[in-house]
């Protein structure tokens, strides 16, 4: 009963993480996110197919992974240009679309292709379950679709 009253630690979490990623939009625009999205994929390419490294723990395979991370973001961040939308409304549609986009990714690697993440942190099973029901190649497909919706210029 009294689990019902409380918001998981996991939850809060997400939300933190999802709030955090819309305020530094508006200081980053759309360059952020669109860089954080798309480093993803090159990422997981590279991870997934170093024959030459060999990790046998999790909390090497996952720190691996997020310097790899950051060391692609910064490469593809040099690469984009961020675009400015004037009007209120858009920014904050279009900032927590593709914040809420790259949390569904960051959950379909977590989930599906590294679980070794979870040596850093571990959602419990409920909030794993949010994510189970739909295949992750399309948690991995939706945020280009949104990189693509919200890439139009509204410079009104």
């Amino acid at each position: 009963m009294l689990d019902s009253w409380f918001i998981s630690i996991d939850i809060l979490v997400i939300i933190v993480v999802l709030v955090l990623l819309i305020l530094l939009s508006f200081k980053f625009n759309k360059k952020l996110l669109t860089t954080l999205i798309i480093s993803l994929y090159p990422t997981l390419l590279i991870f997934l197919n170093l024959p030459f490294i060999r990790l046998k723990d999790d909390i090497s395979k996952s720190v691996f992974f997020i310097i790899l991370y950051i060391v692609v973001a910064i490469a593809i961040k040099k690469n984009i240009r961020g675009m400015k939308c004037h009007r209120f409304n858009r920014k904050i549609i279009d900032y927590g679309a593709l914040s809420i986009s790259y949390l569904m990714s960051f959950f379909a690697v977590y989930i599906y292709i590294i679980p070794s993440l979870s040596a850093i942190y571990n959602f419990s099973d409920r909030v794993i379950a949010l994510f189970d029901f739909v295949p992750y190649g399309i948690w991995l497909i939706l945020p280009l679709g949104v990189l693509f919706f919200t890439n139009k210029k509204n410079l009104e």
